[in-house]
C-alpha cells in the first residue's frame, strides 16, 4: 500500500471544484482523493514499472505557483502541446518527465511524458488505482550498487 510523506496540507474539495472549474474538466475519483488527503508529497513506495522501472519523485500539489498541479498543466499540456487538454499531470520523476492520467473519463489511465529529446507520451495500460499498487521499492541489491 503505497503511503505518501512531505504533503502540503490537504485540500478541500471546494479548492477541488475551483481547479475542475478552471481546467474545464472534472477530474477522477483517484485525482480527487489523492489532493484531499496527501496533496502533494513523495509516495513510498516510489518505483513504476520493476527494477528498469522510472521512479515517482513526487507528486504535483493543488497551491498557487510554480510546481504546481495546475502550472504544470498549463506549461506542459496548454503552452507545450505535450498531452491532449483532458489529461492532468499529477507526478513527476527525478529526471523531470511527467505522469499524466486521462480525465476523459473515471478509468483514470496514466501515461508517462518523457521530454528527452522531444515530447513523447506512453500509455502505461492501467488506471490511476492499478499504478499506485504496482509501485515497488528499489530492490536491495540495487540500492548497494548505488552506495
Amino acid at each position: 500500500m503505497v503511503k505518501f510523506v512531505e504533503c502540503d496540507p490537504p485540500a478541500t474539495d471546494a479548492d477541488v471544484d475551483e481547479l475542475e472549474r478552471k481546467l474545464g474538466f472534472r477530474v477522477p475519483s483517484g485525482i480527487r482523493r489523492l489532493l484531499t488527503t496527501a496533496n502533494g508529497g513523495r509516495p513510498e513506495p516510489f518505483v513504476f514499472g520493476g527494477l528498469h522501472g522510472t521512479d515517482v519523485s513526487e507528486c504535483l500539489a493543488l497551491r498557487d505557483g510554480r510546481g504546481s498541479i495546475r502550472r504544470i498543466y498549463e506549461l506542459v499540456v496548454l503552452t507545450n502541446k505535450a498531452a491532449p487538454a483532458h489529461f492532468l499531470p499529477f507526478a513527476v520523476d527525478s529526471g523531470g518527465n511527467f505522469y499524466l492520467v486521462d480525465c476523459s473519463s473515471e478509468e483514470a489511465t496514466v501515461h508517462y511524458l518523457h521530454h528527452d529529446p522531444e515530447h513523447t507520451l506512453h500509455p502505461l495500460g492501467v488506471g490511476l488505482e492499478e499504478f499506485w499498487d504496482r509501485l515497488a521499492d528499489v530492490p536491495e541489491h540495487v540500492r548497494r550498487r548505488s552506495t
